[in-house]
């Protein structure tokens, strides 16, 4: 009976720390600020490009992490692909706000090849 209860007791509780690392795992947040092309300097631009850079980075593990989480079934192939179409959507939005920008400094700077390569997409 006490070896019942145990067993019980390492369910439940194996149960919950999954249920708590499940609930952990967000989407990785977009850099905060884009730097403005029409007065950013150079450093502002190659600073946000690291930023974008990490954030891909973060988003391409979040997306590894949805299919790992679909396959062992936690969540259903609907919820994994609604989940990953928003992630690419915001990702997407957000690179394309800095490649805007960053289209706007090299203009301004007539640097056709600046140091700042687009972001990583």
């Amino acid at each position: 009976m006490h070896f019942r209860i145990t067993a019980q007791y390492v369910n439940f509780t194996g149960y919950h720390i999954t249920m708590s690392a499940q609930a952990q795992r967000v989407r990785p947040a977009a850099p905060t600020t884009i730097p403005d092309g029409t007065s950013a300097s150079e450093q502002d631009m190659l600073h946000a490009m690291r930023q974008f850079r990490q954030y891909n980075e973060a988003v391409e593990t979040y997306l590894k992490w949805l299919e790992f989480e679909a396959r062992i079934s936690r969540i259903d192939a609907w919820t994994q692909r609604r989940l990953h179409n928003e992630t690419v959507d915001v990702l997407s939005a957000n690179v394309d706000r800095f490649n805007q920008q960053l289209r706007v400094y090299r203009a301004r700077s007539n640097l056709s090849r600046s140091r700042v390569p687009e972001a990583v997409h």
